[in-house]
């Protein structure tokens, strides 16, 4: 049996088989079927470069063209990357703000800086102490 057909087939079909071995593997199928979110495409399929045509769309919605003119998307992981250079400190931000909020994006590494969204953003609290001056 090939992997598509496992797959393909109700489960009922899948453990029936004469070891009995498929059904254990039963509860782990449903994590093959889904796609990770750095990995979703700009139609919902998989694309091992979804993240990074995700944000390069959503930069394209937002941003003037003369913004992006000589800035690289691409991703490592959740991670996008942004190479080249910025015709502003402002652009710049905004882009990497930008891209935080695009779905999977874990962090944005711009020119070997990585950036990170704040802990509120990721549902964590800051403790007071944190917030004092040392």
């Amino acid at each position: 049996m090939s992997l598509r057909q496992f797959l393909s087939e109700p489960e009922e079909n899948q453990s029936s088989g004469s070891s009995g071995t498929w059904s254990g593997f039963s509860p782990v199928l449903p994590l093959f079927r889904r796609i990770p979110p750095e990995r979703v495409g700009l139609c919902g399929e998989y694309d091992y470069d979804g993240l990074s045509k995700r944000v390069e769309h959503c930069f394209r919605q937002h941003c003037c063209p003369d913004d992006l003119l000589g800035v690289r998307v691409s991703q490592r992981g959740a991670i996008v990357l942004l190479t080249g250079r910025f015709s502003s400190p402002q652009v710049k931000h905004e882009l990497v703000a930008l891209a935080l909020g695009v779905d999977g994006a874990v962090g944005v590494e711009v020119n070997g800086e990585t950036f990170f969204p704040p802990l509120r953003a990721c549902g964590l609290s800051v403790p007071a102490s944190l917030h004092q001056a040392g």
